[in-house]
C-alpha cells in the first residue's frame, strides 16, 4: 500500500459521498427518514466497489463482519469518512489542537496513516482493538441523548457527570463482551469521545436529547436538529447487542424506551435512580 493508492482511494470516497448527498437531497424517501448521507454513500461502495475499486490491492481490517472481505477501498472509506468527520466538523474547528486513535488490524497499516496525518495540531495514536474504537463511536451517541435529555430536564452537572461515568462503565461492559479491550472505552475513542459528545452543543445527540427533555418527540427532535442524529439509530442496535451478550444496559434501554416507546423522560430518569442499590465495581474486593 502506497500513500498514492490512499489517495486516490479518498478521491474515489470523495465522488462517492459527493453522490451519496446528491441522492439523499434528490429524492425524498432519503430525507424523510433521516438516512444518513454515509450509510448512502457505504451502501454504493458496496455496489459500485468491487467492480470500479477491485484492482487495489487488499488490506483486510476488521470492520464488521459483513464487510470485513473488502479490500483498500473500505479501508479509505474507514479512514477517510472518520478523518473528516474529526477534521473538518464543528468539534475539529473550535480547537487549535486535537487528537484521534486510527484503529487497524495490523500495526505496520496504523503507523502508516500515523506518519501520514501526524502534525502540530492533529495528533494520531493508533490502536490494534478495532472493535473497541467501533464500538465507544457508535454508542457514546445514545448516552449523548441522554445527556441532552437531562439538560431539557433542567438536571445539573451532577447528573451529566453521573450520565457519563455510568455510561462509559455499559459501553465498556458490552464492548468487553464482545471482545474489544478495556483500556480502549477509557481512551481517546471512549471516555473522550463521550466527553465532548455530551457536553458541547455542536453535539446533534446532545441537541437533540435537550430538545426531548423539554418535551419534542423523536420525530420533531430530528426535524429540529435538520441533521441526522445517529443515537436513534444506535440505540436499537446497542439494546439488541445487550440482549445478546446479556449486558446490564439501563441507560440504553430507557433512551429506547422513551424514544420507541412514548416513556417520558421524568419517569426514564426516576427508574434509573430507583434500581436496587449494587456495588459500583464488582471486582473491587471487601476487607470486611
Amino acid at each position: 500500500m502506497t500513500l498514492t493508492t490512499v489517495l486516490i482511494d479518498i478521491s474515489a470516497v470523495s465522488v462517492l459521498l459527493f453522490l451519496a448527498f446528491l441522492i439523499r437531497q434528490k429524492i425524498p424517501f432519503f430525507y424523510k427518514y433521516y438516512i444518513p448521507t454515509s450509510l448512502i454513500a457505504g451502501i454504493l461502495g458496496l455496489l459500485l466497489g468491487p467492480q470500479v475499486l477491485g484492482q487495489f490491492s487488499p488490506v483486510h481490517l476488521q470492520f464488521s463482519e459483513w464487510i470485513s472481505q473488502w479490500t483498500n477501498f473500505l479501508f479509505a472509506f474507514i479512514f477517510a469518512t472518520s478523518f473528516l468527520g474529526t477534521s473538518t466538523g464543528k468539534f475539529g474547528r473550535d480547537v487549535l489542537s486535537t487528537t484521534c486513535v486510527t484503529g487497524a488490524k495490523s500495526k505496520k497499516t496504523a503507523e502508516y496513516i500515523q506518519t501520514i496525518f501526524m502534525s502540530p495540531v492533529f495528533r494520531i495514536y493508533t490502536s490494534p482493538d478495532m472493535l473497541g474504537v467501533e464500538i465507544g463511536a457508535a454508542l457514546k451517541n445514545v448516552i449523548a441523548l441522554a445527556a441532552g435529555t437531562a439538560d431539557g430536564l433542567g438536571c445539573g452537572d451532577n447528573t451529566k457527570a453521573a450520565l457519563i461515568t455510568r455510561g462509559i462503565a455499559e459501553i465498556a461492559r458490552l464492548g468487553i463482551a464482545m471482545g474489544g479491550k478495556q483500556q480502549t472505552f477509557y481512551g481517546l475513542s471512549g471516555i473522550g469521545d463521550l466527553i465532548v459528545t455530551c457536553a458541547s452543543m455542536h453535539s446533534r445527540n446532545r441537541r437533540a436529547g435537550i430538545l426531548i427533555g423539554k418535551g419534542y418527540t423523536m420525530d420533531e427532535a430530528m426535524k429540529e436538529v435538520q441533521m441526522v442524529v445517529e443515537g436513534v439509530y444506535s440505540a436499537k442496535a446497542g439494546l439488541l447487542l445487550a440482549q445478546k451478550y446479556g449486558c446490564d444496559m439501563p441507560i440504553v434501554s430507557q433512551v429506547n424506551q422513551v424514544l420507541f416507546d412514548g416513556k417520558s423522560p421524568k419517569e426514564a430518569l426516576a427508574d434509573l435512580m430507583m434500581r436496587d442499590p449494587r456495588i459500583e465495581s464488582s471486582d473491587l474486593p471487601w476487607k470486611g
